[in-house]
């Protein structure tokens, strides 16, 4: 499952990459900086959960400044793997004024 920031979540190993695939090959990205993240796991040490901040710049007409993300994403073990289980993201950007 992922949660992005303004939409519906998009549910599913398949629709997630489709997902990735078309906003990676649609968005400029032109800076990107990982902050501080951190690790916690559950007593039974199925799950995990990792959040944290990031900050990245998309060029674009209506927008060139970098801009604060933080998440928080959670992992699950199935059978030996590590799934990511829900992945959510939120801008701390300040709205953009009425007018």
């Amino acid at each position: 499952m992922w949660l992005p920031p303004n939409a519906d979540p998009v549910v599913g190993i398949d629709d997630v990459m489709i997902l990735f695939r078309e906003c990676f090959a649609a968005v400029p990205f032109t800076y990107m900086h990982i902050g501080r993240i951190e690790i916690a796991v559950v007593e039974s040490g199925d799950v995990v959960s990792a959040w944290g901040a990031f900050e990245r710049q998309i060029e674009t007409p209506e927008c060139g400044s970098v801009e604060p993300v933080t998440f928080l994403m959670a992992w699950k073990n199935r059978v030996g793997r590590w799934k990511v289980s829900a992945n959510m993201l939120g801008s701390t950007a300040p709205l953009p004024e009425n007018g």
